[in-house]
């Protein structure tokens, strides 16, 4: 892995979702595991994606995204500073950063700053 590559290059399984704009919706501490629950953003290359609902600005799907198999979990920063939405759902924000050198991945974002050595990036459907 190379740090030039985007998060939805080198991970399979988020070659079809915008992390930017997806709502984190809670996150779980696991032993060896965080797991963001999302409200994803789904792109037209999605085999789920419909077009955005009324006052929807993207296709949405909730999904968790789990990063497995994690050592030396380094929280620069944890807020989970919450933000509410027009219908009053309440979220986390956004992954707004996403990076990687070879195993040790860096997010950020509302709800904090983290970096970790992980072999094992999953998304599931909830």
């Amino acid at each position: 892995m190379t740090k030039s590559e985007k998060y939805y290059e080198q991970f399979g399984c988020l070659r079809d979702i915008y992390l930017e704009d997806s709502f984190v919706l809670d996150l779980i501490e696991g032993e060896d595991s965080i797991e963001f629950e999302l409200e994803a953003v789904l792109t037209k290359e999605h085999p789920n994606y419909h077009p955005p609902r009324p006052n929807e600005q993207h296709c949405y799907k909730k999904m968790v995204l789990r990063l497995g198999n994690c050592s030396n979990v380094n929280w620069i920063r944890k807020s989970l500073r919450t933000s509410t939405d027009a219908n009053g759902e309440i979220d986390f924000g956004n992954i707004d950063h996403f990076s990687f050198t070879k195993n040790q991945l860096h997010l950020s974002g509302d709800w904090g700053e983290v970096r970790l050595d992980c072999s094992d990036v999953t998304l599931q459907s909830v």
